[in-house]
């Protein structure tokens, strides 16, 4: 048995895996629209490609961790109650992400695709890691209350 319990562990296991294919998604799209800007094809400043990517990631992670990572904990049923606590949950998570990145470019100076990548996507979403997952665990999709 594991230092949290079996079912922490699965949960924590599944969220990671659906994770890891929302950080696909959104450092991919990210470093699209900012090879895109960087080419003069896109004019949106990084914060925004970050939020526009992060965005598309969170609404991939919804819909998994709703059908599968939380599955057992029913408590709260699919609906805007739920999307709306994800989104709050996620939201904060953004402002964590965001803050590695914005200190970056505008505190430090650091302007290029290798600081934007390591301060948004390595650094902000490993912040925002733990945060959101124990956020989706106890608010957005808790357990049914016997």
């Amino acid at each position: 048995m594991s230092f949290f319990g079996r079912e922490v562990s699965r949960e924590a296991l599944k969220y990671t895996i659906v994770g890891a294919g929302g950080f696909v998604i959104d450092v991919g799209l990210f470093n699209l629209l900012s090879i895109a800007r960087a080419r003069g094809q896109l004019d949106l400043d990084p914060l925004v490609i970050k939020t526009i990517s992060f965005i598309l990631a969170v609404s991939f992670t919804y819909v998994l961790n709703g059908r599968w990572t939380f599955r057992q904990r029913n408590f709260r049923p699919e609906g805007v109650s739920r999307i709306l606590r994800y989104s709050l949950v996620n939201v904060f998570g953004l402002v964590i992400t965001l803050t590695p990145l914005y200190i970056s470019r505008n505190i430090l100076g650091l302007t290029n695709l290798v600081a934007d990548n390591i301060s948004a996507n390595l650094i902000g979403v490993g912040m925002a890691l733990l945060f959101r997952f124990t956020a989706s665990r106890l608010w957005v999709f808790q357990k049914a209350k016997i």
